[in-house]
This record gives C-alpha cells, structure tokens and sequence, in this order.
C-alpha cells in the first residue's frame, strides 16, 4: 500500500504519456527534468524496452538517482557543450523526448534534442504563453504531444504491469513520517536541504 500511494501522478502520469504515444520499445529516449515524474519516466522507459536513455537535470545530486532508475547517460542542462555532443552523437537527436519541468528554455530544449521525425511530450505544468519555432518542427517532421494526467484505463494498465514484472518503488520513497510530523515533511519540501524523491504520510 505504501508504494501504491505514489502511483497517483508520479509514476502513471509517464505511462500515461508513454502509452498514448505508441511506446518507446526500441527507442532513444532523453528525459528532461528528473523529478518524481520524469525519474519514473526513465524507469518505466527501461522497464518498456527503451534502448537508450538520457537524463537531463540542473541538480547534479539527480546523477546517481538517474542512473539507479535505469538511465544510460546524465547530463546537467547548463551543460550545453556535452548535450550537443549526444545529439550529434546520435546522428541528430532522440527518437522521443520528455519534458518533465514546464518553463520555456526546457521545451525549446526538447524540440532541439529530438530527431527528425521524432516526438516531443511536454508533461511539465506551464503557466505562461511563449513562441515555438515551427520552421525547426515542420523541417524536422516533429511532433509535439502536450499529457498532464492520466486516466482510470492507465492505473489499472500500471498496476497490472508492475505486478507481473515484480517492479519495486520502494527507491522512489525517499522519506516517511508519520501524520503527525506532517511539518516537518512540509518543511522538508520548502527547505530542499535535502534531495527528496516521494515523501509517504504513514496513518
């Protein structure tokens, strides 16, 4: 019950995405932003055949979580040398690429790290308007997806997939308290002195 408590959002939001798109079997994948959804974005990337995958995040301390969820390669966004390497690396970008953070620089980001032909799913919550270049989507073939749920079909799809591949989330919980200390927890959160992943209130 404890690892069914985050499924909600965090881990089913991605395959929500994932399935919608057609899958990632086969496929380079780079993931923008490894927070709780994009770090089960790379899990479940790995977990459904992905043959390649890129994390991408500001917080170095992401690495090693990145690597422990099944990711190929990180790499820190302001490192703008080394991620045109990967590009160009992989003969013009990703097959498919995530974005899991909602601020303008990352979904440009994303529209340059995918290949022609490829597809870009904007998952990060964006509360403003901004431009888009289509000259680059149009010449490239690419398309552009836009998730922010899931549906009650994608949970029960989830459960059934984590059960009968005996995937554990117990990594994805990085803290629980007891309701009582439900403060601290807050605190946790607003402070950052420490790299939170899923924060579980235990009744």
């Amino acid at each position: 019950m404890v690892e069914a408590s985050i499924l909600g959002c965090a881990v089913v939001t991605p395959y929500h995405a994932i399935r919608e798109i057609g899958g990632v079997w086969g496929k380079s994948v780079a993931i923008v932003g490894l927070g709780g959804v994009g770090l089960h974005a790379v899990l479940l990337s790995r977990v459904l055949g992905a043959k390649y995958i890129a994390g991408f995040d500001i917080d170095e301390r992401k690495e090693d979580i990145a690597y422990d969820f099944g990711a190929d390669l990180f790499l820190n966004l302001s490192d703008l040398e080394a991620i045109n390497r990967v590009v160009g690396d992989l003969g013009g970008g990703f097959d498919i690429v995530f974005e899991y953070v909602g601020l303008p620089d990352t979904v440009a980001l994303a529209i340059n790290l995918v290949g022609k032909g490829g597809a870009i799913v904007v998952g990060g919550l964006i509360n403003q308007s901004f431009e888009i270049d289509f000259s680059e989507i149009m010449s490239g073939e690419k398309r552009i997806y836009g998730f922010e749920d899931h549906t009650h079909r994608d949970l029960v799809e989830l459960v059934d997939l984590i059960q009968r591949m005996g995937i554990s989330l117990d990594k994805s919980i990085s803290h629980r308290f007891p309701l009582s200390r439900l403060e601290d927890a807050v605190n946790l959160l607003r402070n950052k002195s420490e790299l939170v992943k899923r924060i579980v209130l235990e009744i």
